[in-house]
């Protein structure tokens, strides 16, 4: 097993950036650190994942949904980057839901690399979005096989919300395996801490539908056709009984939302709380094939969502597999 520390590129560095498709960040940036030896080339990558789930948070609200994430970047030699991709989910109506323009820096010092970047995040016929811009600053400091990790994320718009991600991660590599150039191992555990929106007291006891209507908001912000799936699974799964999904969907005949318009302005009109705390706790365990000019990465994830304080609603573990393929194509002149 070795370090793979010869002809490194920025692309090879930054490869991480879509292991996982539940962060729009690059704190996956934890295979970066190089040794003194590499030598920098410029270079521009076309790349396609694709994950079984899609999760915010590491939250994914009950709903069966995966993505698609096309996307191109060009690293100079200088440490300088761009990137745009755009981001597809079959829980979205229309499906393709967004598109990402990023651009950074990626600078290291030894075994320490940083990596400040800013994303503009621009979304397809979503009214209810309320950030649009990133300001990012991705921190990892090698220890032989292990690379130590944070990233934060300070996101702003029409709101303002903050991203803390600690990671550890560790990092080995085999050459000239079977066909693959090298296949590389980066297992990964990392905490996110942020903050949201909290209603403390939104309903009374006496409301029938209290612990439906905290789980059921954020449902009923999506398409007609995501709600009627979900009442599905719902029905099906006897999460809810027939009697209670009859009226759910009369709510969705009548008014195109599984809540009636008075629920959802009662819910709305509540005063919320801003809160920062522990969001999710993630194991991953990336590998990654190099073949020539092509770069597969294959990952597993494991998400334990965490509530926030004064947050009624729980998540469940979720897990998943995402895969993507980079094709390289270096400037070495």
């Amino acid at each position: 097993m070795t370090l793979r520390a010869q002809e490194s590129s920025y692309a090879e560095q930054l490869e991480a950036l879509i292991a996982e498709m539940d962060s729009l960040s690059i704190f996956n940036l934890l295979d970066s650190t190089l040794s003194a030896s590499y030598t920098p080339y410029s270079e521009l990558n076309i790349r396609a994942a694709y994950s079984s789930n899609v999760a915010v948070a590491g939250r994914n609200y009950g709903i069966n949904q995966h993505g698609f994430s096309p996307g191109i970047s060009f690293y100079h030699k200088t440490g300088l980057f761009a990137d745009a991709t755009g981001y597809w989910n079959s829980a979205y109506e229309p499906a393709y839901s967004l598109t990402m323009l990023s651009v950074g820096y990626f600078g290291n010092k030894g075994n320490f690399t940083f990596v400040p970047s800013y994303e503009r995040w621009i979304y397809n016929q979503d009214e209810t979005a309320t950030l649009f811009n990133n300001l990012g600053l991705s921190m990892s400091q090698k220890i032989k096989f292990l690379s130590l990790g944070v990233d934060y994320s300070f996101m702003f718009g029409a709101e303002i919300a903050h991203r803390l991600i600690p990671s550890t991660s560790g990092y080995f590599s085999l050459k000239d395996v079977w066909f693959f150039d090298a296949i590389t191992f980066m297992p990964t555990v990392s905490l996110l801490f942020g903050n949201d929106e909290i209603t403390t007291q939104r309903f009374t006891e006496s409301d029938v539908f209290r612990a439906t209507i905290e789980e059921l908001y954020p449902i009923s912000q999506l398409s007609e056709e995501v709600q009627r799936r979900f009442l599905r699974e719902l029905l099906a799964s006897e999460a809810i009984d027939y009697k209670r999904a009859l009226i759910l969907y009369r709510n969705l005949n009548n008014y195109g939302s599984i809540l009636s318009p008075e629920l959802i302005a009662r819910y709305e009109a509540e005063r919320n709380e801003n809160v920062f705390g522990l969001m999710n706790l993630n194991f991953s365990i990336p590998v990654f094939f190099t073949i020539d000019q092509f770069n597969i990465a294959l990952t597993y994830s494991y998400n334990v969502p965490y509530s926030l304080p004064g947050e009624v609603i729980s998540f469940d573990p979720v897990s998943y597999i995402s895969t993507s393929v980079t094709y390289r194509i270096p400037f070495k002149n």
